[in-house]
Order: structure tokens, then C-alpha cells, then sequence
């Protein structure tokens, strides 16, 4: 409604302020001067109505605006006359059109373009065609939506997503959707169920949607898709290529993995020493259970001592890089937490970013592995809904605070408890829990998810303090006119200030 909106304001202030060129005509007694006028209305209509069309191609490109077929509408009847557009310049790029008049040029910047709409109408006393051009600069307007698209679903992916089994994705909040999305192919077969809509860019496979995805009713009484096809969403990759970034993490773990040796770790504050990570090729390996108040002592298991204040909170996120692979073995668990209760009585839950410049692999030996950023542990796959999204209410009033970016691929062995989001530059694989791998957050990942199994997914929305730049980006909302100016062939042009 927003977009509709910003086009009829828009369209309206095109004939506004405008400053008309000059003609030359004379006057022979009223008959040349009248059929000119006419001609000239008659083309400045249809130019009116190509450069609406082009409008509103602007605002529903959600993307990026270049010089392609899709803003070139080609000579199009509209009553007497005709109309054709073009996209005149983008980033510096000039079409093959004739060259244009001469007349001040706009700085041309990133999502910006100057388009044009020609008007033709044949004038009746000479034969001769008259051409009205209107030519129009904009730039994009956006709204900051904060955590992207592919953050917001319960699993998202680049590529495929197969859930092959009992798998289930349910609401974690009855006013937050649990759908699921992938660029590639949508496959959800055998005893999978989605709370959600299931999007897809390519291909929709396995059983009858109505027997998988059961979207819950909207507020106005209207029900939503089961499923629908989308142009695909980007997927921006957690970037590594610089390690210096993360120099500044509380916690910089070395997991090389090679001979036996325990990975390092170092704390903001100066503390330095051994963590417990087993060599072997299995990179850095937590055991044991963890349960750490952040803000007042920071993380001191497994990282010799090294002690960060101020951490885990909204504004200061716990920071945790790894180089190297990083394992959670069976039966061992991270609890995290900061000072002080919420309105539910429960301790503060905690912030946190975890980069895994490797592999992640969760849980292993059919035991049970945790990561959450609350001091109450995570409910398992097998409770009931009902407890489970009362938990999330009370323990995560903030949303899911705990990311893990993770540069390679993502593996769930057995049974796992995560609460928060993984970020992964690679694939995702379930081997499947017997209903005992629980998620409360979502997924998302460049290459495939293949959830199998018994995977439950509690869909919730994220904390609004992730800080990888990639997780922020706009998205483009209606155009603003920046230049304008209209002319007849033969005439000349006048800039007119936008409106």
C-alpha cells in the first residue's frame, strides 16, 4: 500500500513546477498553432503513461535497476500516439539510444537511474511524427529491515532443503511465522510438517503441500499460502578472508587440530592460556558443562582464566572466534547468562557471536549436547509445545541472542539442545535424533539443509543485535524523483527542480 501510494504522489508531482520549452510556433490565423498544441498533448499523454509504466517496474524491482529488457518498453499504442522507454543511464552505463539533448548532467549514483518516455503522435496536416520526451532521474527509497530475509525463516538456503522423516518446524511464538525457503528445491516428503508457508526459487518437490504445511491463520481471517514460487533472496556469506577482524573477541580460540595440542585462548582483558581442545584433526572439542554469568566474570571455563567484563549484553555481544573446527562431544553443555532477572523472574539471557572458521559439529554417541545463551537449560525434543513456547516467552524476551557464523559445513550427530541461529557458509546435515534434536531459532545456509530424522524447530524471531554486517540490509521501497525535465524534439530543453 506504501509503494501505491508513493507512485500516484509521484506521478501526480511530475506535472508540477515544470517549466515548459519553447515552440517557435506561429500564428496563421490559429489552425497551425491549434494542431501543434494537439499533437503535443497527444504526445505528452502518451509519455506520461510510458513513464508510469517504468515507475512502477522501479518500485517492484526489488533488487537492483540496470539496462535491460525489463525497463525497455518498446512503441506501445496508447490512443493517437504511441509511447516507448528506455533506461537512459545506470551507474554510468549509456544505452545505444540517440544521443540525448543537450542538457545538465546528473551525478549518477549507486541505485540511481535516469529513464525516459518518448511520446510520438503523427501530425495530421504534414505526416511528420512529433516526439515528446519526458526524462526522469531517481533514486531508490529503502527501509532498513535490520535482520535479512533469509534470518527470518525457520530454514532458509541457497540451495535445496530436504526434510526426509519426522521432522516438525513449529511457531515458537504465536505471533512470529515458522516458514521455510529455498533458492534451489522445496522437497518435504515422508512425515515432515511445517507450521509455515514453504517458499521456493526453483522447483517444489516431494508430497501434496497440504499434507506438510499447515500456516496458521493471519490476523484479518485470511489464510496464507501453503506454499508459493518467489524470485530467489540473497544469501550474503559470513566473511573470513581477514582474521584481523576478529582480533578484538573476548575469546580467540587456535583449533589447528594437528598433533594433540590443546587450541589457545586469549581474552580481551590480557589473560592468555591453554583451552581444552583435543588434537587429532578434531579441532577444538568442548566437554564438560559450562554455565556462565557473562557481564560479571566473563568466560573463564576452558579458556585458562581469561577473564572479560561487560560482555553478553545487548550493546557489548560475547564474542567468540575460533580458527579452526569446533566440536560439542556428548553430554556436555554451554549455558550463558548476565546479571539480573526479567519480568518472567528468569536470569538475563545473554548475547553472543560465535565464528567458526571451519566445521561445526554438534553432539555425537548418542548422548546430548546444549549451546544457549540462558541459564535455564533447553527443553527437550519431546516436551510439549505448550511448555516449550512458554519457555521462549520467559527465557528469551530479548528474541534468540545467540549466532553462530560458521565458514564450512554444519553437521547435527544424535541428540543436540541449540537455542539460537547458525549462519553457515556450507551445508547443513541432521543425521537424525529420534525426535531428541531440538532447535529453538532457525537455520539458514549457502549450500543444502537435509534435515532427517526426528528434528523439532521452534521458529522465533532474532535478537535485533546481531552485528555481521550481513545480517543488515535494505530493502528497496518506492523511488524518489531527484531531476526532471520534459522537451520536444527540435525544442529546447528546461530542468525543472523535483518536486
Amino acid at each position: 500500500m506504501g509503494q501505491q501510494s508513493l507512485i500516484l504522489v509521484l506521478l501526480a508531482s511530475l506535472t508540477v513546477g515544470v517549466v515548459l520549452y519553447t515552440t517557435g510556433r506561429t500564428n496563421d490565423g490559429g489552425t497551425q498553432v491549434t494542431a501543434v498544441a494537439q499533437a503535443d498533448d497527444f504526445g505528452r499523454e502518451a509519455a506520461q503513461v510510458g513513464l508510469e509504466r517504468m515507475v512502477r517496474r522501479l518500485v517492484s524491482t526489488p533488487l537492483v535497476w540496470a539496462d535491460t529488457a525489463a525497463f525497455t518498453i518498446p512503441e506501445t499504442t496508447y490512443g493517437p500516439a504511441t509511447y516507448r522507454t528506455r533506461i537512459v543511464d545506470y551507474l554510468h552505463a549509456h544505452g545505444p539510444a540517440k544521443p540525448a539533448p543537450a542538457i545538465e548532467s546528473t551525478m549518477v549514483l549507486d541505485d540511481t537511474v535516469t529513464v525516459e518516455s518518448v511520446g510520438t503522435f503523427v501530425d495530421g496536416r504534414t505526416g511528420d511524427p512529433r516526439e515528446y520526451v519526458l526524462r526522469a532521474t531517481y533514486i531508490k527509497g529503502v527501509t532498513d529491515v535490520g535482520i535479512g530475509y533469509p534470518s527470518r525463516m525457520a530454514f532458509a538456503t541457497d540451495k535445496t532443503l530436504t526434510m526426509n522423516g519426522n521432522n516438525e518446524v513449529r511457531q515458537g511464538t504465536s505471533d512470529y511465522p515458522a516458514n521455510v525457503h529455498a533458492n534451489g528445491m522445496l522437497d518435504v516428503f515422508g512425515s515432515s510438517r511445517v507450521e509455515g508457508t514453504g517458499s521456493y526459487s526453483d522447483q517444489l518437490s516431494g508430497g501434496s503441500p497440504s499434507s506438510h504445511f499447515f500456516p496458521p491463520t493471519q490476523e484479518d481471517g485470511s489464510m496464507p499460502p501453503l506454499t508459493q514460487s518467489v524470485d530467489p533472496v540473497p544469501f550474503i556469506p559470513t566473511d573470513f578472508s581477514d582474521l584481523t577482524r576478529f582480533s578484538g573477541a573476548e575469546a580467540y580460540t587456535v583449533a589447528s587440530g594437528g598433533g594433540g595440542g590443546n587450541g589457545k585462548g586469549k581474552g580481551k582483558g590480557g589473560g592468555n592460556g591453554n583451552g581444552e581442545g583435543q588434537g587429532g584433526g578434531r579441532g577444538f572439542q568442548i566437554s564438560g558443562n559450562s554455565v556462565e554469568n557473562l557481564e560479571s566474570s566473563g568466560w573463564q571455563q576452558n579458556l585458562g582464566g581469561a577473564t572479560v567484563t561487560g560482555a553478553g549484553t545487548p550493546d557489548n555481544p560475547f564474542q567468540w572466534f575460533i580458527n579452526g573446527d569446533l566440536g560439542l562431544q556428548g553430554n556436555s553443555g554451554l549455558q550463558f547468562y548476565r546479571d539480573g532477572t526479567n519480568a518472567y523472574g528468569k536470569r538475563n539471557q545473554a548475547h553472543i557471536e560465535i565464528y567458526v572458521n571451519g566445521d561445526l559439529t554438534l553432539g555425537g554417541g548418542g548422548n546430548t549436547g546444549m549451546i544457549t545463551p540462558t541459564y535455564e537449560q533447553v527443553p527437550s525434543a519431546t516436551t510439549s509445545a505448550t511448555i516449550v513456547q512458554n519457555w521462549i516467552a520467559e527465557n528469551l524476551p530479548e528474541g534468540v541472542s545467540l549466532w553462530i557464523y560458521v565458514n564450512g559445513n554444519v553437521t547435527f550427530n544424535g541428540n543436540v539442545g541449540l537455542v539460537g541461529r547458525i549462519k553457515a557458509n556450507g551445508s547443513v546435515d541432521f543425521k537424525g535424533g529420534g525426535n531428541k534434536t531440538n532447535v529453538i531459532g532457525g537455520v539458514e545456509a549457502i549450500g543444502d539443509i537435509t534435515p532427517k530424522g526426528g528434528i523439532m524447530v521452534y521458529s522465533t524471531l532474532p535478537a535485533s543485535t546481531g552485528t555481521e554486517p550481513s545480517l543488515n540490509y535494505n530493502v528497496p521501497q518506492g523511488v524518489h524523483l531527484i531531476a526532471y525535465t520534459e522537451w520536444m524534439e527540435g525544442a529546447t530543453p528546461v530542468i525543472a527542480e523535483a518536486p
